[in-house]
């Protein structure tokens, strides 16, 4: 999955910033395809101090938090 789909017109100065979050979800594994395309738009992101947060739904992990909801 090497995919970077084009994205709406967006205005970013990194110059701006010291520090980047990125909040992705996990998609087969992996961080969206919007994400690399935006890292691949803005090069000079990787000179920049960078922290990310992924979320993601299992249904197996619910459904065990369910259960184990109704032994408390």
């Amino acid at each position: 999955m090497g995919e970077t789909p084009a994205l709406q017109p967006y205005e970013f100065n990194i110059e701006k910033y010291d520090r980047i979050i990125f909040g992705t979800p996990v998609w087969a594994s992996t961080f969206v395809p919007p994400l690399r395309t935006f890292i691949n738009d803005n090069p000079d992101v990787k000179d920049k101090k960078i922290a990310v947060f992924t979320s993601f739904y299992r249904f197996l992990f619910m459904d065990y938090l369910q259960r184990a909801w109704i032994y408390t």
